[in-house]
């Protein structure tokens, strides 16, 4: 039986040209389909939190942490020269991923013809989309973090305690994986490293943070009082947080206190397909990998989702596998998820019942 369909002619480079040509007319679907797979993704994308930054191989953010010196002057007075310092940079390393796409000659003997091609690249590509959805949004909560030990963090042992947030100041995350939330936002142990910048030495990168409490019935107790303490910590005048991301236990348990009161949506992320609450003019999602009681006080004006516009889901032609019967080409992409302004994201604990 031959490899190729007759219809495709004999050579094989037809049928990978074939291959290649199908997976590249999926590819704005992968982008969009990806763009609003999850809550977090969604809400930056569609609130134009998404950006395309090309060359070099990081990406350098100036940050402005004081303001310039403004002097009242009268008359002949000398008037400063000085240059005020105040702006320095965050560094963020670009990350990368992949997903190949295997075609087996077995699967190509038995999928001849153009049509069936196309199916079966359709559906390595709705597979290498549900990877990268996992994959891309756990690690841009987590970075490695909640999978594991994070998670492990979070988890109530027993009725009464909590396992020791304080985990989540000292795990390393993975260095290959994109930054996640919980670099950006870490509980009191603020030693971390993020940008290049050290909270420690200097303060104005550190993010607001409060707990609940230990007991069973922490959120129960003083869950909106820490929730109102913390957005007001994260705000300053009118910049206020505009996304609460958090579990769903902890969307359940603000949930439940809003019993005997009309409950307010998200319309647009309703049309979109997600559950919300409000709080003040807050919106509040929940994302099924934000630990149990945790949640994220974010103002999404200072985040980023920067991506390479040559390595957005971009695909590259199949070619013939060296040691397997087999054909491949590959989906990458290449971004990170940065933040310009730590102050003004906050992270909840132990936001459960």
């Amino acid at each position: 039986m031959p490899l190729i369909d007759p219809s495709l002619g004999t050579n094989p480079s037809t049928y990978s040209a074939l291959l290649t040509t199908t997976l590249e007319n999926f590819q704005k679907r992968l982008v969009d389909n990806f763009s609003d797979a999850t809550p977090l993704l969604w809400w930056l994308s569609s609130n134009g939190r998404k950006r395309h930054i090309a060359g070099g191989q990081s990406i350098d953010i100036p940050l402005m942490y004081a303001g310039a010196t403004v002097q009242p002057f009268s008359g002949y007075d000398d008037l400063l020269t000085e240059p005020t310092e105040g702006i320095a940079p965050a560094t963020f390393l670009y990350k990368k991923y992949q997903v190949p796409i295997v075609i087996s000659k077995d699967s190509e003997t038995d999928n001849m013809g153009e049509s069936r091609i196309i199916s079966l690249i359709e559906a390595k590509v709705k597979q290498a989309e549900i990877s990268f959805k996992e994959q891309l949004n756990n690690d841009f909560v987590n970075n490695g973090l909640a999978g594991t030990s994070g998670e492990t963090a979070y988890t109530r042992a027993t009725a009464g305690t909590v396992d020791a947030v304080s985990v989540l100041g000292t795990a390393t995350p993975d260095a290959l994986r994109a930054t996640g939330l919980f670099d950006i936002c870490q509980t009191s142990d603020q030693g971390r490293v993020y940008g290049g910048i050290s909270p420690t030495t200097y303060t104005w990168w550190a993010n607001k943070y409060a707990d609940c409490g230990t007991t069973a019935t922490g959120f129960a107790t003083n869950g909106v009082d820490r929730m109102r303490s913390l957005y007001l910590d994260c705000s300053r005048g009118q910049d206020t947080p505009d996304l609460i991301l958090c579990s769903q236990t902890s969307y359940e348990s603000y949930d439940s206190t809003l019993v005997d009161q009309k409950r307010y949506v998200n319309t647009m992320a309703a049309d979109a397909g997600f559950e919300s609450l409000m709080y003040r003019a807050t919106t509040i999602l929940f994302d099924r990998d934000v630990p149990a009681g945790v949640m994220f006080f974010l103002n999404s004006n200072y985040l980023e989702l920067d991506v390479h516009p040559d390595v957005d889901m971009a695909t590259i032609p199949f070619r013939e596998a060296e040691r397997q019967w087999a054909r491949f080409s590959r989906i990458m992409w290449k971004g990170e998820l940065t933040c310009s302004n730590r102050a003004r994201q906050g992270l909840l604990v132990n936001a459960v019942n």
